[in-house]
């Protein structure tokens, strides 16, 4: 896969909301690394394996700002709501080539613009940290805890090394009963490839219906 991911933006067909008429929720919220596949083999006939829990989990993409992402070709073709790249549209547009209004399309990798300062980040591998954790706030309450918390995950962050390209994340599950550190693989030059006009995001009265890009 090469680090140059593009974005793409396209309509949600409309026989998909057929689909999630269908769907109901079921009980439980699971990592990628903690999947009761075993419970879910039982109740539906389908347990999925680690190695398709991880193809799941390496196509999907966190988006710094609070979007997800997703891949949906092995070149690096990536989507995700438009509202999640709207930003990026208003960047590369100009007084003669306002995409925001026009929309933006590209057919080949040429024609490609160039997010600024837009990241995508592949959860690449989870580390379960939580003794670590645990020994440094070992007798400690309070401002003292805060500090020594802030301590151990700087130290930990920093483990992963200096390479520009990967980043690690400290997360606290279960209200601190569990510390995981997340390693991510950093994609900065980042592409728009299509857009629509971004009014047709309010067909409906939605801001932001069934639009995606990547």
């Amino acid at each position: 896969m090469k680090d140059k991911l593009v974005i793409f933006s396209a309509f949600v067909m409309l026989s998909l909301l057929g689909f999630a008429a269908l769907a109901h929720a079921d009980e439980g919220m699971w990592t990628f690394n903690n999947f009761p596949s075993a419970t879910v083999a039982k109740k539906y006939g389908f347990g999925p394996s680690q190695q398709w829990l991880d193809h799941v989990r390496l196509a999907s993409l966190r988006i710094a700002g609070g979007c997800s992402a997703s891949f949906i070709s092995p070149h690096g073709l990536v989507m995700t709501n438009y509202h999640c790249v709207v930003d990026c549209v208003k960047a590369l547009s100009t007084a003669q080539e306002n995409f925001v209004q026009t929309g933006f399309i590209t057919h080949n990798a040429a024609d490609e613009r160039k997010c600024p300062d837009f990241e995508l980040d592949q959860l690449t591998k989870i580390s379960d940290v939580t003794s670590e954790v645990q020994d440094a706030l070992a007798g400690k309450t309070g401002e003292a805890s805060v500090l020594a918390l802030r301590a151990e995950a700087a130290k930990l962050e920093q483990s992963c090394g200096s390479d520009p390209q990967i980043r690690c994340d400290l997360v606290s599950l279960y209200h601190g009963g569990i510390y995981d550190l997340y390693h991510y693989k950093k994609y900065t030059d980042v592409r728009l490839v299509f857009a629509p006009q971004y009014e047709i995001g309010f067909f409906g009265g939605d801001p932001d219906p069934v639009l995606i890009s990547t």
